[in-house]
């Protein structure tokens, strides 16, 4: 049979942490700054192609609640769906670099 020990480690609720230590250096936030630049500016074309994704949507919506023809609403909502494709595809990078994860602080 095996016997319990009782040992003086403590819980996890026990621990407490160690001092601040005086060899931590803070980040600069220009030195942050430098691995972080900017987003660059989105393309005209993605403004555009979500505006005519909401209208396209909303009169799919507004021919479905008024009984509009089918070919009407499939041609709505086939375009809203093309206008999200560029708009997405507008906000894409341009170039790929292999060694960026994608990670932003």
């Amino acid at each position: 049979m095996c016997a319990m020990t009782s040992n003086n480690l403590g819980g996890p609720r026990d621990w407490s942490p160690p001092e601040i230590d005086e060899d931590f250096e803070s980040i600069d936030p220009d030195l942050l700054a430098e691995f972080n630049p900017p987003a660059p500016p989105a393309h005209p074309l993605q403004r555009w192609a979500w505006i005519a994704t909401a209208i396209c949507l909303l009169g799919g919506i507004l021919s479905w609640l008024l009984h509009g023809p089918g070919w009407l609403r499939g041609v709505l909502f086939v375009g809203a769906v093309m206008c999200a494709v560029v708009a997405v595809m507008a906000s894409a990078p341009h170039s790929r670099d292999i060694d960026d994860d994608g990670a932003r602080l």
